[in-house]
């Protein structure tokens, strides 16, 4: 049966399958933090820096994650319509604090911060859809819900 805006009913969990998705959301959330820190360390000897200090990258990555984590929690109210109005914007300020706070803290000049910060946007978005893959590939051998696959 479907609810407002076209979207069906929210699925259910018990209370195993709750714990176990967020465990493993978890994981996979902080190896995805870790995991870009040093693709954008390694991508910066590409872009003539030698010697970023790692603990910079990990607290600029924190600051340009913030409207994400905050706005994630939008995701608790189900309902896609309120979900994209929230996120949009979210994801309009991880981008502006990304091209503008990375060329400042690995200190290069704007245009090549540009194009540094737009190979992690296609890190990132590759990544994305590999979580997507991967949670889909879980939910299909029977951790989630039930699709019918």
């Amino acid at each position: 049966m479907a609810g407002a805006w076209g979207v069906a009913e929210p699925l259910r969990f018990d209370n195993t399958t709750r714990v176990l998705i967020s465990f493993l959301y978890c994981n996979a959330l902080i190896f995805g933090y870790v995991s870009t820190v040093f693709i954008a360390r390694w991508m910066a000897r590409t872009y003539g820096v030698a010697g970023v200090p790692t603990e910079s990258l990990f607290a600029l990555f924190a600051v340009v994650a913030a409207p994400l984590s905050i706005a994630s929690l939008a995701l608790l109210y189900p309902s896609v319509f309120f979900n994209v109005l929230v996120l949009i914007p979210s994801i309009i300020w991880f981008m502006n604090l990304l091209y503008r706070g990375l060329p400042v803290v690995i200190g290069i000049p704007p245009e090549r911060g540009l194009l540094m910060s737009s190979s992690l946007v296609g890190w990132l978005l590759v990544a994305f859809v590999r979580m997507l893959g991967l949670t889909m590939g879980l939910w299909a051998n029977g951790l989630g819900p039930n699709l019918g696959v």
